[in-house]
């Protein structure tokens, strides 16, 4: 497998992995049914608001519902995506931008990081072959 393949499913599975998370935060905090599009429904019949702020392990999480979709912001991660209706799996749609964009803030925000994640961002920002990337860095 190609290190730029290997980052880029990497990145993706951080990507999923961090969404997810704080999805359930937002499920746990708001005692919503446990299930993936239960932030966003709450949002669209009044449990949750359609942005705020909460603590989770003292973490400030903040999220924005937009249309289908929603974003949160963490400890400097952006991560913006919308959620797929008509599934009890978790899935998620986002685009490119919305994957540079998480990209950027993991690389500016190592603090969030453990060290192999912060080894695989310093691999991007010095990597000069990007060009299998689905984004331009």
């Amino acid at each position: 497998m190609k290190l730029n393949n290997y980052i880029t499913k990497l990145l993706l599975n951080l990507f999923n992995t961090t969404i997810g998370e704080l999805n359930n935060a937002l499920i746990e905090h708001y005692q919503l049914e446990n299930k993936f599009t239960a932030p966003i429904e709450g949002s669209k019949n009044g449990k949750v608001p359609p942005e705020g702020k909460i603590e989770q392990n003292g973490n400030l999480i903040e999220f924005r519902f937009h249309g289908t979709g929603c974003e949160y912001k963490v400890n400097g991660l952006i991560l913006d995506f919308d959620y797929v209706f008509n599934s009890d799996e978790y899935k998620i749609n986002f685009g490119p931008h919305e994957f540079k964009t998480f990209i950027q803030s993991l690389r500016e925000n190592s603090n969030f990081l453990s060290e192999d994640e912060e080894i695989v961002a310093r691999s991007l920002s010095l990597n000069t072959n990007t060009k299998n990337l689905p984004f331009k860095l």
